[in-house]
């Protein structure tokens, strides 16, 4: 799910807490030692997702953790794109740099701006994903 505001709506805001659940609480984000990354530099985007993000200037995105999924939130002057990644639709490659796939789409953030801090973010998501993996196991997985 991609939406492409200039400030988030009600109804776009409840749309995201069905879809990859309500951020998590204040106590879990302190257990979790923080949801959230330092922006990174995008180096590349898929082609279905240049016509939010302008190629020709510098761009920066974040990633948030949710109890269901990721968001990545990358703000550009006043407009802000936030792209809606359920656990069960990521995919993530280790490249050069951080490269994460869903949906058809694809975001792949610069090695350079890669930091230890944004690298326990990615931990961070891995094992939430894990989790969310183990307790919701796909279909063929279950012994009827």
């Amino acid at each position: 799910m991609i939406i492409n505001s200039h400030r988030l709506k009600k109804k776009d805001s409840k749309k995201l807490n069905e879809f990859i659940g309500k951020p998590f609480s204040v106590l879990k984000k302190i257990r979790l030692k923080g949801v959230k990354s330092k922006k990174i530099k995008i180096q590349e985007v898929s082609p279905n997702l240049r016509q939010y993000i302008e190629e020709a200037k510098t761009t920066y995105g974040h990633i948030e953790l949710r109890p269901k999924g990721i968001l990545i939130r990358v703000n550009k002057g006043l407009q802000q794109l936030i792209w809606a990644i359920p656990y069960y639709q990521l995919y993530v490659y280790k490249t050069p740099g951080l490269n994460i796939h869903a949906q058809g789409k694809y975001i792949l953030f610069e090695h350079d701006s890669i930091k230890p801090k944004t690298l326990s973010i990615e931990k961070k998501m891995m094992k939430q994903k894990h989790l969310f993996d183990h307790n919701h196991p796909p279909i063929e997985s279950i012994d009827l």
